[in-house]
Parts: structure tokens; sequence; C-alpha cells
């Protein structure tokens, strides 16, 4: 048996033409049956030629071209510190970003990565 629907003149649920797209609205207003992305919390050790080069005015400067919150800080031990929340994907683009620009610089990562906590609103260098 087919599926009959009885949609007002106008309107189409499925963005027909001339018709309205209630699912890409529902999207974009943040419809409850849309979850939003997991975040994921990232605890990063950079070390090698990496404190006095502009490490941690760069990597603000590139958080604020992605979806991140966090920060970024000098260690005593010459290590930089830089923890940061988004979802996965944003995430990873961030580091990549961060690795290409300080290349030459970085030796060495060690990452731990964790469920997000939702700690942050901005991203910031700590002292």
């Amino acid at each position: 048996m087919d599926e009959v629907r009885a949609e007002p003149a106008g309107y189409s649920s499925t963005g027909g033409a001339g018709g309205f797209d209630i699912r890409r609205l529902a999207m974009f207003m943040g419809s409850s049956d849309q979850r939003p992305a997991p975040t994921e919390r990232r605890q990063a050790f950079y070390s090698g030629h990496v404190q006095g080069v502009g490490f941690r005015e760069t990597t603000r400067r590139l958080a604020a071209g992605f979806e991140v919150t966090g920060f970024v800080r000098n260690l005593a031990d010459g290590r930089v510190e830089m923890v940061a929340e988004g979802t996965p994907a944003e995430l990873g683009r961030f580091m990549a970003a961060i690795a290409e620009r300080m290349e030459g610089r970085i030796r060495q990562v060690a990452v731990d990565a964790r469920p997000g906590t939702g700690e942050f609103n901005d991203f910031q260098i700590r002292h």
C-alpha cells in the first residue's frame, strides 16, 4: 500500500520545487531530535624549541579560527601545555594547524584525549 501524505499548498516536507524544507529548518533551529556533536578534551604537551618563539600567541590566534575552547601555557620544564575542547574533527584540524604553523619548533607531542567537560568559554593564554 502506498503512503499518502496531505500537505498544505506551498508546503513540502522534502523541499520540492517552490517548497519549504522542514528537515533543513529543524537542523538550523536545533530540533530536539538532533543531538549535538560529542565534545572531546585533548591535553597536549609540546616539547622542542617551543618557548620564547610565539608558540602560545600563535596557538591562541589559530584557535580563533576553530570552534575550540581551552588554554595554552608555558611549563617550568620548557614544554608547552595546551588543553582544548571541541568536536574530535575540529580538534584534529586545530592541532594539525598548530603542527603546520610551528613546524621545525615541535620535536615531540604527547596527547591525552578524554570526554569534554564544558569547562571553558573561550581559548586563552594562561600564565
